[in-house]
């Protein structure tokens, strides 16, 4: 099984901060 904690902390701030520079 996957390592959903990995997903939290690496997947999701990169969706985020790829919404902030995109703009």
């Amino acid at each position: 099984m996957y390592n959903s904690q990995l997903l939290m902390e690496i997947l999701i701030p990169q969706i985020l901060y790829n919404k902030i520079t995109i703009k």
